[in-house]
């Protein structure tokens, strides 16, 4: 037997199926890395921050009881792109995280006195 340091690609863990070791997509787990840099799909590129908001995850189909979607807001910060906030709608709520750890739901303010 030789071991070997080995890993899974981005969007997989390690998991064992069978007895055996793979690699199988994690579901529910989005990434979203704001870059200051862009690459269009006509393959133009930019160093222009790309803010703006985000669909990070949804389900398609708008009448299915746990319906939801998650958006992130991209802004420019010292010439960096950053998540400013979270948004998260669903059919029982929405939710706000912002970048500075303030948290809103349906549009109230939660988060404790300062």
């Amino acid at each position: 037997m030789e071991c070997k340091p080995t890993g899974c690609p981005f969007g997989q863990v390690c998991t064992t199926e069978d007895g055996v070791r793979v690699c199988k997509e994690e579901p529910g787990r989005c990434t979203l890395v704001p870059s200051s840099r862009f690459l269009s799909f006509d393959g133009n590129q930019g160093a222009t921050a790309a803010v703006g908001i985000y669909v990070v995850a949804s389900l398609c189909h708008h009448g299915h009881p746990h319906w939801f979607r998650l958006l992130a807001d991209v802004a420019e910060d010292e010439d960096r792109a950053v998540v400013a906030a979270l948004h998260l709608y669903s059919r029982a709520a929405f939710v706000t995280v912002r970048r500075d750890k303030k948290v809103w739901v349906g549009g109230l303010p939660c988060f404790g006195r300062s």
